[in-house]
């Protein structure tokens, strides 16, 4: 999160970031975001329901989902 964070505002990019599903979905009720990037890992729910969450509302924001876990 934190180096994402760097390399999109080193690029221009404003940025908000959230520790949790929960705290992602209410930035994300409360802003409009052209793109947010999901962790497939959240601490307290997994980030396949996120994406679900927000896609039965919003049709227009980009969503990307990512994860540290795993292979290169």
């Amino acid at each position: 999160r934190k180096y994402l964070r760097w390399l999109f505002t080193n690029y221009g990019n404003e940025v908000d970031t959230a520790e949790s599903g929960a705290e992602g979905l209410r930035r994300w009720q409360e802003g409009e975001y052209d793109m947010v990037l999901i962790d497939l890992f959240l601490p307290d729910v997994d980030g396949l329901s996120l994406v679900k969450e927000i896609r039965s509302k919003d049709q227009r924001t980009c969503l990307v989902m990512l994860t540290g876990h795993g292979d290169l």
